[in-house]
C-alpha cells in the first residue's frame, strides 16, 4: 500500500460572537481534532457510499481532552452544517451556527 504522501485531515474551529445589534464582539480560533468517526465518514464519502457526507458539527463542552480514537464527543453541542465551501485544493470550510441558548454557560 502506498502511504508516503498521505496527509491526515484536521480541523480549525473558528468562533465569532455577535451582540444583539449584530456587531462582532470577539473571535476565537483553535485547532480541532477530527475523531475516528470523522475519518470514517470522510473515507466513505470519498469512496462514494450513498448518504456519506458531513452534515453536522459537534463541540465538546466538558473540558475532556479529545484523543484520535474517540468515536463520540463527550457532553457535546451538535449543530447542522449550513454551508459547505470549497476554498482551494486541500481545504473545505463547513459553516454552522451555535445559537445563544446552545452556547450560554459553555467554556
Amino acid at each position: 500500500m502506498y502511504t508516503e504522501n498521505i496527509k491526515n485531515i484536521h480541523g480549525i474551529l473558528s468562533l465569532s460572537t455577535y451582540g444583539r445589534t449584530g456587531a462582532l464582539m470577539c473571535e476565537w480560533k483553535s485547532n480541532n481534532l477530527i475523531i475516528e468517526e470523522g475519518y470514517t465518514i470522510a473515507a466513505q464519502a470519498l469512496a462514494g457510499y450513498p448518504g456519506a457526507r458531513v452534515t453536522q458539527i459537534a463541540d465538546g463542552t466538558n473540558g475532556t481532552p479529545p484523543v484520535p480514537g474517540d468515536t463520540e464527543i463527550t457532553s457535546s453541542v451538535i449543530v447542522d452544517i449550513e454551508t459547505v465551501k470549497y476554498l482551494k485544493p486541500g481545504q473545505t470550510q463547513f459553516i454552522s451556527r451555535f445559537e445563544y441558548n446552545e452556547a450560554v454557560g459553555k467554556q
